[in-house]
């Protein structure tokens, strides 16, 4: 599905595949697993450019967590990005919707941002009640809405921060049709507006 050359590279992929008619639910979705270079797999080693390549159960798990992330809708998240820097002392920080496995046993836990993120797609009857709300609109220097910027709040503590992309939740349209609607009038409204879910007592 995603090519010959990407057999050795592609861990999983997912996403919502079927909606209700009025696209406010998600009623299927698809999810695909490539386990062709586990250790002991059937069809032997994995090679490629003469080397050997070999995924741990800990990576093939964790592929499985994040991609069933995007089947229920999450997209990739930047939040702490700034901890990705090839040493295991901050990997637990690093969210499971993160687009890269970094350490693939410490971002199978979920952090306070994969957490809100789900919470916000699929509230439990105390999720509002258990987090702060704020929202606000996200300008450019002219004045107007700026729309997939990465908003992010930030505690002293890595484990508090949380994200949301300005204008995720805009409604948009496809005026020329590209197959996206990042062009310019394509949003209609509520095109900087962003929300996020904080820990109550912690200052952001």
């Amino acid at each position: 599905v995603a090519g010959t050359s990407n057999k050795f590279r592609v861990l999983g992929f997912a996403n919502p595949s079927g909606f209700a008619n009025d696209y406010a639910e998600i009623v299927d979705g698809q999810a695909v697993f490539n386990c062709r270079c586990l250790p002991g797999n059937t069809n032997g080693a994995c090679t490629s450019g003469g080397s050997t390549i070999e995924f741990t159960e800990d990576e093939l798990n964790f592929t499985m967590v994040h991609e069933l992330g995007h089947m229920l809708n999450l997209d990739h998240t930047q939040v702490n990005a700034n901890l990705v820097d090839g040493t295991a002392d901050d990997d637990t920080y690093i969210p499971t919707m993160y687009p890269v496995s970094e350490n693939a046993a410490a971002q199978i836990s979920p952090i306070q941002d994969d957490i809100v993120a789900l919470g916000t797609v699929y509230p439990s009857s105390t999720f509002s009640s258990t987090y702060c709300h704020v929202t606000g609109t996200l300008l450019d220097s002219s004045g107007n809405p700026l729309r997939c910027a990465d908003v992010q709040a930030k505690t002293g503590d890595n484990a508090d921060s949380t994200a949301f992309v300005s204008g995720a939740y805009a409604p948009a349209v496809d005026l020329n049709d590209d197959g996206d609607t990042v062009d310019a009038n394509e949003c209609i409204s509520n095109c900087g507006d962003f929300q996020l879910y904080l820990t109550p007592g912690k200052t952001y």
